[in-house]
């Protein structure tokens, strides 16, 4: 924007993103950057940037993501499709690897007949898009699904029922199936979010939900929230990824962890995501110092209210 309105005695935060072509000979760039209010003199700030002789390999073993809810300044089909290619080509800009998607397919995209799931997937819809969209860019990681549709699919069977069981494991049968075909990126779910900090039956569901996903063949599950003794020794056992809100298990339950083949993660390190250096130590030095595996974050835009 060429103007932004600032009250008197506010503090204004910038960004400056700078793109470096991948041919940009290896040096030291001065330029400046000028600030001119609307009343008085301009300021002019000194910037310089220097560019290495090398180039960073990109970590296609680590799960770095943003959690990403339908766009939110998108009203329309059409607008919402565009938000979604514009978004993921600035977070896959920025170095994410994985996505943590808030939203799964929409009712009118499957039906259950007693326990049978047929797909029906939009063509133009928000799932193919977002999907197409990941795998054209490239990331590399898979995707973890926050949404759990699965249960909804179930629904109208009593929870734990042999045909909800059924019903719940054919949908995600069903979906691993047509991203394998469609050369889609792997879906990792997520029965119940924070299932620590909610009630005994949320903690209940989650257990049920992730023991009835491990009876699939190759399905994978995850388990977010605080690392307490419910994350580890209850729903830890039946999940694939461990991912801690801002903190990982102490080392010795870590590497029990690493050595049953679990991938552990953190997130939420740093919500507000405007802390370069929170950033870089928590996705760089820390990582590499305790084996961990990615780190995921709330959110890729989040507020309440008119922002």
């Amino acid at each position: 924007r060429e103007y932004v309105p600032i009250a008197r005695d506010r503090t204004q935060l910038f960004w400056i993103n700078v793109a470096i072509p991948a041919d940009q000979k290896p040096g030291l760039y001065r330029g400046a950057l000028a600030v001119k209010p609307a009343q008085g003199e301009p300021v002019t700030v000194p910037l310089e940037v220097r560019v290495l002789p090398y180039r960073l390999l990109e970590p296609r073993h680590m799960l770095f993501g943003e959690y990403y809810q339908v766009p939110k300044f998108a009203n329309t089909p059409e607008e919402k499709l565009a938000a979604v290619e514009r978004d993921l080509q600035d977070q896959r800009e920025h170095g994410m690897t994985s996505l943590g998607l808030c939203y799964g397919l929409d009712a009118s995209e499957f039906s259950v007949a007693g326990t049978e799931v047929t797909l029906k997937l939009a063509p133009e819809g928000l799932y193919v898009k977002t999907m197409e969209t990941y795998k054209k860019l490239g990331f590399p990681m898979p995707i973890v699904q926050l949404s759990d549709t699965g249960q909804t699919a179930a629904s109208k069977h009593p929870f734990g029922s042999a045909e909800y069981v059924t019903t719940y494991q054919n949908f995600w049968i069903a979906l691993a199936k047509l991203h394998r075909e469609r050369g889609w990126p792997e879906v990792i779910v997520q029965p119940v979010d924070e299932p620590a900090w909610q009630g005994p039956d949320e903690r209940a569901r989650n257990l049920a939900c992730l023991k009835w996903l491990k009876e699939i063949p190759g399905q994978r599950t995850e388990q977010d929230g605080p690392v307490d003794s419910y994350f580890i020794t209850q729903a830890g056992p039946l999940a694939d990824v461990w991912n801690g809100n801002g903190a990982v298990p102490a080392p010795d339950v870590l590497q029990k962890a690493k050595a049953a083949g679990k991938i552990v993660t953190s997130y939420n390190n740093d919500v507000e995501s405007y802390r370069p250096e929170m950033g870089r130590y928590c996705n760089g030095f820390f990582q590499l110092r305790v084996g961990t595996r990615g780190t995921y974050n709330w959110a890729y835009q989040s507020f309440a209210g008119n922002p």
